[in-house]
């Protein structure tokens, strides 16, 4: 049997530029992901915004909740 398909649709009242700025930022994920404790960028210089590419590599700590 095929897993259910789960969709979510949000609209966000801002330019696609600005959300794709604070999204695309990983250092961030921990401030929108409740599972994400953690997300640090490796071999790169720190504080400054990391983007998604095919070269990032991170370090991610996850909490995770069993019921």
């Amino acid at each position: 049997m095929a897993a259910p398909l789960l969709q979510a649709q949000v609209d966000i009242d801002a330019p696609v530029t600005t959300v794709w700025a604070l999204v695309s930022d990983l250092n961030r994920m921990p401030q929108w992901s409740p599972q994400c404790r953690l997300m640090k960028a490796l071999g790169g210089p720190p504080r400054q915004p990391v983007r998604v590419s095919k070269a990032a590599r991170f370090l991610i700590l996850l909490r995770y909740a069993f019921i």
